[in-house]
C-alpha cells in the first residue's frame, strides 16, 4: 500500500475518532444535529426518543399522571412523578391553552424537573396549526423530530447523561405499568 494511502487512512481515522460526537460541548456516541435559533439551542435526540415514543410518553402522562402547576405560565399541567424527577407537559399553542386542556390543543414539550434543575424535551409537530391556532415551532427544526432544548447555549456532558437517564427511567416506568 502506498505511503500516501496509509497516511490518509490514519488521518481519517484520527479525525473520525476525535470529531465523533463532539457537538456543542456534548460528548455522545453519535454526532447530533445542533440548531441555534437565536433564542435557544436545539439538539436532535430522535435516536433516544422517536416521535412515536414521545407521543407514547405524552399519552402515559395524560392517562396515568395527575395535574400540577409548575410555573406561572400555565395552570394544572399534566404531570407524572417518576420518583427521582417530575415530568410535565406544556401545550403546543402556549399560553393560548393556559389551563392545559387536552381537548383544546396537543402537547409538544415535556419538562423534566429534578434536583438538578429543568430540562425541556421538545417535539416538532407535523402540523402548523391546531384548532386554527398557529403553533410556535421554531424555524429550522424538522417536523416529527425530538429535541433537547437548551436556553443557555451550553450543554455539558453531565446534562447529556442526565437526559439519557431520564428518558431511560421514563421507558422503564412505562414498561412496569404495562404489567
Amino acid at each position: 500500500m502506498p505511503k500516501f494511502a496509509i497516511v490518509f487512512l490514519l488521518s481519517l481515522a484520527f479525525l473520525c475518532f476525535f470529531a465523533n460526537g463532539k457537538s456543542w460541548g456534548v460528548n455522545t456516541k453519535k454526532h447530533r444535529q445542533v440548531i441555534d435559533t437565536g433564542r435557544a439551542v436545539y439538539i436532535d435526540i430522535t435516536d433516544l426518543m422517536t416521535f412515536k415514543q414521545f407521543n407514547e410518553v405524552k399519552k402515559f402522562i395524560l392517562q396515568k399522571g395527575d395535574r400540577q402547576t409548575f410555573c406561572n405560565k400555565y395552570n394544572d399541567n399534566p404531570h407524572y412523578d417518576f420518583e427521582r424527577f417530575h415530568a410535565y407537559l406544556e401545550p403546543a399553542i402556549g399560553q393560548r391553552n393556559i389551563c392545559c386542556n387536552p381537548e383544546l390543543s396537543d402537547f409538544n414539550t415535556i419538562i423534566i424537573r429534578s434536583d438538578y434543575g429543568y430540562m425541556d424535551i421538545f417535539c416538532c409537530l407535523e402540523q402548523d396549526f391546531i384548532a386554527g391556532v398557529k403553533i410556535d415551532n421554531p424555524p429550522k427544526l424538522k417536523k416529527n423530530r425530538v429535541y433537547l432544548v437548551n436556553f443557555y447555549a451550553k450543554t455539558s456532558k453531565a446534562d447529556w447523561e442526565l437526559c439519557e437517564k431520564y428518558i431511560s427511567s421514563i421507558y422503564e416506568k412505562m414498561k412496569a405499568n404495562q404489567k
